[in-house]
């Protein structure tokens, strides 16, 4: 038990570690939640309390599924790199995806019209992102078919863009939206800790790089144990905290670049927009009709996005580009172009010091370039 926990969360905490059933447990620890202590002593209670819901709501999804004979989700076949939008009822998520994909969907007037996900392909100077509304959310969504849906689509997505009505409190949704999705286990902007685990058959624990590590042996012995691992070689890449580590251990969670798209802001109040664009450590965008182009620039710019262009030997480029993740390298366009094939070296048009300029497989690429691949 945490030192400075109130009344509250202990009653809380008695009913988890008293409950039956999975959803005594899932309630116990979502009323524990509003009273959990916000001091750093209690980090590792924090991220605990978190990933056991999120496993408890899967686990009565499971069971559900088992009850009613049916299978999994159906997931939005993915089309090269996709994005997510989500949002509360009547954000704009429909008529955002309508404008930016030309998809053929109406916005309806009434709230939680989307019951499914629904798809549309971007075009941003030839490079395309494929864009899927969610059902939007509402209390209990997680407990619900659209909610089970949409969260299933989220956790296989490369990116999630939450879409903020500007007309009511931008920043109550963000904090509403975030802290539902990270009781999924779904950290938004987040990223995994650099910390490799490599599992043994025998032989328990060797912790290389101890340096890093926040806190006693222990600690960490004990959060492998609660996961079922008894033996591994565990290397610490950077400072780690307990709280870290748990991050590092759990293979459920899911780590995605999320942005912040602004709607409405012709009909917001100026504290609200302002209120907004405070909001820290994440992009945002501001939609508007008369700015569409701009809008997708700066949603695939956000996004970590690049359009490179391939080029046979002595033939024009590819007029349509391959989108690809800033940072990404020779080696990576050609796992996506080359099937299989192991790429030697290239040569670059763009970024190169002159152009044609031979390069390996670790080039890391940028914006416009034009590639040569040589196998």
């Amino acid at each position: 038990m945490p030192i400075n926990a109130s009344p509250e969360f202990e009653k809380a905490w008695e009913r988890y570690s008293s409950a039956r059933t999975t959803k005594e447990k899932i309630a116990a620890l979502q009323e524990a939640i509003k009273y959990m202590p916000k001091h750093k002593g209690a980090e590792n209670l924090r991220a605990f309390i978190y990933r056991r819901l999120a496993e408890l709501k899967r686990e009565l999804q499971k069971e559900a599924e088992r009850k009613s004979g049916g299978g999994g989700v159906r997931l939005i076949p993915k089309e090269g790199f996709q994005a997510v939008l989500f949002g509360f009822p009547n954000s704009g998520k429909t008529y955002i995806l309508s404008k930016l994909t030309n998809a053929p969907v109406k916005p309806m007037e009434y709230p939680l019209a989307t019951t499914e996900p629904t798809p549309g392909m971007m075009d941003v100077k030839g490079g395309k992102v494929q864009l899927v509304e969610v059902p939007s959310y509402f209390e209990g969504y997680d407990e619900s078919k659209m909610g089970r849906i949409g969260l299933a689509t989220m956790r296989a997505t490369d990116a999630i863009i939450l879409v903020i009505d500007l007309t009511q409190d931008p920043v109550e949704q963000v904090k509403t939206l975030v802290e539902f999705l990270r009781s999924e286990d779904i950290y938004l902007n987040k990223r995994p800790p650099n910390v490799r685990i490599e599992k043994r058959y025998s032989g328990g624990f060797e912790f290389i790089g101890e340096s890093f590590m926040v806190g006693d042996r222990k600690t960490y012995i004990d959060i492998l144990h609660t996961y079922g691992i008894h033996s591994a070689t565990v290397t610490f890449l950077e400072r780690t905290t307990p709280g870290d580590f748990i991050l590092a251990v759990n293979e459920s969670a899911r780590f995605l670049p999320t942005i912040l798209l602004g709607n409405k802001a012709e009909l917001a109040d100026e504290r609200n927009v302002k209120a907004f664009l405070s909001i820290p450590n994440v992009e945002k965008v501001i939609y508007r009709d008369d700015a569409m182009d701009e809008v997708k620039e700066e949603l695939f710019e956000k996004l970590g996005l690049i359009r490179v262009y391939t080029k046979p030997p002595r033939e024009d480029p590819s007029p349509e580009p391959v989108v690809l993740r800033k940072g990404d390298t020779v080696r990576d366009l050609a796992a996506r172009v080359l099937r299989g094939k192991e790429v030697k070296h290239a040569r670059v048009w763009g970024s190169a010091k002159f152009p044609g300029q031979v390069v390996g497989p670790d080039y890391e690429l940028k914006d416009g370039d034009v590639v040569e691949l040589r196998t």
